[in-house]
């Protein structure tokens, strides 16, 4: 298990999915190449979540680049914001049944996602394409499994209306 040797998981597969709020998506939706709605000035967060929401495995986006080498008009690059939140946890631990309303506490976590910048939206008409390498540590019950791979792309898209 090396960072620096990950699985590939080729671009349509049923393990990874980019998915956006429907009202960005152009098309491929939960597809490898993302086509999005998008202005200038507008921000692109990405960050791992599993189906099963940590509770068994967890998936942590470790690395995100652009594979262009050459400095990109359209997006800026990606940089890695932390974000702080409240995750509600149960006061009590053990089998609840069918209580009349959960007892809980707010507990501060800080977590983060990577982000990117629409610096140009391509001319009406047009289209650009950025890909990108992702790099993911997998893990099960808080083991590390390994690390995949990923490359897929977002499409900002001017052609239509």
């Amino acid at each position: 298990m090396k960072v620096d040797a990950p699985t590939f998981i080729p671009g349509i597969n049923p393990y990874i999915h980019m998915l956006a709020q429907p009202m960005y998506v152009e098309k491929n939706q939960g597809g490898s190449d993302l086509a999005i709605k998008a202005k200038n000035g507008d921000l692109i967060r990405w960050r791992g979540i599993t189906l099963s929401k940590d509770s068994e495995y967890s998936a942590a986006l470790l690395k995100f680049r652009p594979i262009s080498l050459d400095t990109n008009q359209f997006f800026s690059p990606p940089v890695v914001n932390t974000i702080h939140s409240y995750v509600p946890v149960l006061k009590v631990d053990g089998p609840i049944v069918n209580p009349a309303l959960l007892d809980v506490d707010l507990q501060s976590t800080a977590n983060y996602h990577w982000e990117i910048m629409i610096k140009n939206m391509p001319r009406p008409g047009q289209s650009a394409t950025e890909n990108y390498t992702f790099t993911v540590g997998i893990y099960e019950n808080g083991l590390l499994k390994g690390y995949v791979y990923w490359d897929p792309a977002i499409i900002l898209d001017s052609t239509t209306k």
